[in-house]
């Protein structure tokens, strides 16, 4: 045996001890309560974000009524046990140190925190306002890709392409809307957004004639259901024009044969369809 005993510094440590002494048959005793007093465990947490987001940096230490001492860098310091650091900059990043005090106890943690830096900040280009069927251009700048960085473009109807510039072919009003160009880097996000509108376009008219006909004739042109809200004219040779939807030209000569145009318009979209006049000469009998 010896007079002196070790004991694991821990909580569940704490008892009642009891020394007894022997000599020559004879012993005696004595009992003392030890309490040891547990030590704060800072374990420090934190996040990774990205510039701009929010650094949270905190501790799992349970210690009752322990009071906690931050250093990092840039300067900070803060007394409470958990804390956020908002809008999070790039001199966020670097070493944070925790110390904290319970029951006379001092404990002390360090960790390295990093603020991870976002992409340059893309610009999105492109066609703003189209027609359906026609092709839209969406053309990024300002973007400085290189082995840790992507950029891709995302739209309605589920559209993505992952070239800076790229095209849509055949848009319809289900393509407008926002198309947004991303700059990617370890998880950190750049955007900037075009906002694209497509109007309707008229459906193609459909267009008939009396044609063939003989000089001295009348020529009826004529449009086939007209769609509501576009707006018609037709062309045609010899300086022809008419906002009707199906006029005629009483008398004709030749030089009213070619060929004749009619188009719808709405808005800024307009499409066409044409129709072919042929005029034939009245055949001469020989009498009068």
């Amino acid at each position: 045996t010896t007079n002196i005993l070790m004991v694991v510094p821990n909580a569940d440590a704490s008892s009642m001890y009891q020394l007894i002494t022997y000599l020559d048959g004879c012993y005696s005793r004595d009992t003392a309560h030890i309490s040891i007093k547990p030590v704060p465990d800072p374990q420090i947490t934190s996040n990774t974000p990205c510039v701009g987001d929010t650094l949270r940096i905190g501790s799992n230490d349970t210690t009752h009524n322990a009071t906690y001492i931050w250093v990092g860098p840039s300067g900070f310091v803060m007394t409470t046990k958990d804390t956020v650091i908002a809008p999070a900059l790039l001199d966020a990043s670097g070493k944070y140190v925790l110390t904290v005090f319970a029951n006379g106890c001092k404990a002390v943690d360090s960790a390295a925190v990093m603020v991870k830096s976002r992409p340059y900040t893309p610009a999105a280009n492109g066609d703003t306002v189209l027609c359906e069927g026609a092709v839209l251009h969406l053309m990024g700048s300002n973007a400085l890709p290189d082995s840790n960085t992507f950029y891709h473009w995302t739209g309605p109807n589920g559209f993505r392409a992952d070239e800076i510039n790229t095209q849509k072919q055949g848009v319809s009003v289900h393509d407008a809307g926002a198309y947004v160009f991303m700059g990617e880097r370890e998880g950190c996000t750049a955007a900037d957004t075009l906002y694209v509108a497509v109007n309707h376009t008229p459906y193609t008219p459909q267009a008939t004639s009396n044609s063939p006909l003989s000089l001295g004739h009348t020529l009826q042109l004529t449009l086939a259901e007209p769609e509501a809200g576009v707006a018609y004219s037709w062309t045609g040779p010899n300086g022809f024009t008419s906002n009707v939807f199906s006029p005629e030209i009483e008398n004709v000569t030749k030089q009213h044969a070619g060929t004749y145009t009619v188009t719808g318009t709405l808005g800024n979209c307009a499409s066409s369809a044409i129709v072919l006049i042929t005029i034939d000469e009245i055949a001469d009998t020989g009498y009068l």
